[in-house]
C-alpha cells in the first residue's frame, strides 16, 4: 500500500498537532503493538549502512586511542543542546 494513499483521522491529527513535531506514540489494540509515527523530514534512517558507518568511526577512534570513559552527564548534556539546536531551527 502506497503511504501516499492513507489520510489520517482527526484523532490522530490531533495528537500529532499537540506533539509540536515530536513523535508520536500509537497503541494498537488489536494487535498490541505500539507504533512510531513521526514526520518525515525529521526522520533519518537507520539502515545497515548507517550502523557500519557508525561503526568503523568508532573502531577508528579506538584505533587512534581516541576514547574514554564515559560520562553520562554529559551525554544527557550534548543530547539537550543537539535537540535544543533542531528544536530552534526553522520548520520547512
Amino acid at each position: 500500500m502506497d503511504a501516499s494513499h492513507i489520510s489520517l483521522p482527526p484523532e490522530l491529527r490531533t495528537a500529532l498537532q499537540a506533539q509540536d513535531g515530536q513523535p508520536l506514540q500509537i497503541w494498537d489494540d488489536e494487535n498490541q503493538k505500539v507504533y512510531l509515527l513521526i514526520e518525515e523530514t525529521d526522520f533519518c534512517p537507520i539502515d545497515d549502512d548507517f550502523i557500519r558507518r557508525g561503526l568503523q568511526e568508532a573502531l577508528d577512534d579506538e584505533a587512534r586511542g581516541d576514547y574514554g570513559p564515559l560520562d553520562m552527564e554529559e551525554i544527557k548534556r550534548e543530547g539537550r543542546r543537539i535537540l535544543a539546536l533542531r528544536q530552534s531551527q526553522p520548520k520547512e
